[in-house]
């Protein structure tokens, strides 16, 4: 089922978000190849390549609305990202390897629709290094004003550090077959429930 920016307007505003539809963004980047798929967070990261796509928990997104549950299945996630031209990456913080809000989550059942997974986050961080994909350590606290949803294929935005903004690059769930309804949902209630100071919705269209 596709859903169009005005559609996930209406759909933030029944929940209690404000929305709106930003056709010219500022700061929108190209994709750049091998840049790493990384979590919607708007931490500062130890990591150099900020110009791959931007998903819930990075690899975990895919794995976790596919209801792929195992660390062998995370795995062969990251194979098919890396195949796409991505870096696949999770990532942690001071709090160690749940320090992935969205991972979080998942694991303690907090996404009603999502089954938890069979691992842990320190089995996540390791299942991906064995790929020879990036494990991403992020600083500080969460102090997101905003969330980016991004439908604009080939293009996303790149974290800021002392200006956080959650970003979420719609059209990914295209690209690794992902149920976009369910995934838009997801990224909604994550941040109402890691942020909801970021409940204020920048929509940029598809040219």
């Amino acid at each position: 089922m596709s859903v169009s920016p005005e559609d996930l307007k209406s759909l933030l505003e029944s929940r209690g978000w404000q929305a709106k539809i930003d056709e010219s963004p500022k700061d929108i980047v190209k994709i750049k190849s091998k840049h790493i798929m990384k979590c919607v967070d708007g931490r500062g990261s130890d990591q150099p390549d900020m110009q791959g796509p931007k998903t819930l928990g990075g690899v975990y997104a895919i794995a976790s609305v596919r209801g792929v549950r195992t660390k062998a299945g995370l795995k062969k996630i990251v194979k098919e990202v890396q195949a796409k031209g991505y870096g696949a990456s999770v990532h942690g913080d001071t709090c160690g390897t749940m320090g992935c809000g969205y991972f979080k989550l998942w694991k303690t059942g907090q996404l009603p629709a999502l089954t938890p997974p069979k691992y842990d986050g320190d089995d996540g961080r390791i299942a991906v290094l064995e790929e020879k994909g990036t494990y991403e350590w992020l600083v500080g606290g969460h102090e997101e004003t905003h969330t980016i949803i991004n439908f604009r294929k080939g293009w996303t935005f790149e974290p800021k550090p002392k200006a956080q903004r959650f970003v979420l690059d719609a059209w990914v769930a295209d690209e690794f077959k992902l149920d976009l309804v369910r995934y838009l949902t997801l990224a909604a209630e994550t941040v109402e429930r890691l942020r909801p100071a970021a409940m204020v919705a920048h929509i940029v269209p598809a040219k």
